[in-house]
């Protein structure tokens, strides 16, 4: 029998990020579980998967046990913390970091965010992303970066941007929607040795898909960011790592490894980490393994409950005094509150 999961987007498109499954269909391990973000298909799937929040709060009848949220950006971004109503809606909790007081399992990771290069054309599948050969590097050294400076290491990667734009003028192609876009990433990576990347936090275990789009694109990365990195990767010669905080240093290393060329020299250890990471940050692989270990399942509720989506601060500290008065106003406010700002799916 096929397990039907529902991942619950953030977005009013229901569509499930098709590259992160075997076919690009949904299907992982030959049939045994279905992905699926289809309009209405939270009512007839076995568990739900969200990553952050929904757009839309929902009614849903699949048990708390068989609810697993992935947090997916750092607390500078979005403190967590702060939506403890919202959290203890799940089981399981895929995170960087734990919650203390939360009553239900919280599983370490990175926070499986996969790929985005090639993802609606050459990679649009795990399946053909595994497969998808070297490609001609016939350019040295790229970056893709906003000009975001919303938080601190915004900030420390947008100065650091103009550091490499100055210290390797005329060397270096420097990419992103602010100032120079692509409508792939691939095209800003595949036909590059070397691609720098610099994370939006600098949290264990927060690796994103931006250190696992220059490995699917057959680059060396020159990383920035989890501190934890090399004790998690398969080989530490698949990675070189600099600290923007130390920016000369960091600059005679980006130096170090343009003049003696290493591209070669790395490329099997690119590889293994290139396997490696195309799984280790695919959410639809753990969610099937949380499965397969799952030892017994919850039965679905006898009464569907109203699913809730994060709100605003302020919102949700009026929420929570509302729920500590009396729990039914509260949801029912809650829904009306959804309902007239077209954020509830029938």
């Amino acid at each position: 029998m096929t397990i039907k999961i529902f991942d619950a987007a953030y977005s009013n498109e229901f569509k499930i990020p098709a590259w992160y499954s075997e076919d690009g269909q949904g299907h992982m391990q030959d049939g045994k579980f279905f992905f699926t973000a289809e309009y209405g298909s939270w009512q007839k799937c076995d568990w739900l998967v969200v990553s952050d929040t929904p757009y839309s709060c929902f009614f849903t009848d699949i048990p708390r046990e068989r609810r697993i949220l992935f947090i997916v950006e750092p607390p500078e971004i979005r403190d967590y913390k702060k939506f403890a109503y919202y959290l203890e809606q799940f089981g399981m909790i895929v995170s960087q970091y734990d919650f203390p007081g939360y009553t239900g399992k919280v599983i370490i990771s990175n926070p499986n965010l996969g790929w985005t290069v090639g993802a609606l054309n050459e990679m649009n599948s795990l399946t053909k992303a595994m497969n998808y050969k070297a490609p001609a590097k016939n350019k040295l050294i790229s970056i893709i970066s906003s000009l975001k400076q919303k938080t601190q290491y915004h900030k420390k990667r947008v100065n650091f941007l103009h550091v490499l734009q100055k210290e390797f003028a005329g060397i270096i192609d420097c990419y992103g929607r602010d100032f120079n876009p692509i409508d792939d990433k691939l095209e800003a990576i595949a036909p590059y040795k070397y691609h720098i990347v610099i994370e939006n936090s600098r949290l264990n275990y927060y690796w994103t898909e931006k250190l696992v789009d220059a490995w699917a694109g057959w680059a060396l990365p020159i990383y920035c960011g989890d501190p934890e990195i090399l004790s998690q990767v398969p080989d530490k010669n698949g990675l070189v790592i600099i600290d923007v905080d130390d920016v000369d240093a960091s600059l005679r290393k980006i130096h170090e490894v343009l003049d003696d060329d290493i591209y070669s020299s790395r490329l099997d250890a690119i590889k293994t980490c290139r396997d490696w990471a195309l799984k280790a940050s695919n959410r639809y692989e753990l969610v099937c393994k949380i499965i397969d270990e799952a030892k017994d399942y919850t039965p679905k509720l006898a009464k569907p409950e109203l699913f809730r989506i994060i709100l605003s601060t302020r919102k949700t500290f009026v929420y929570n005094i509302l729920k500590a008065i009396s729990p039914n106003l509260a949801d029912k406010i809650f829904l009306a509150y959804c309902k007239h700002n077209g954020k509830f799916w029938e």
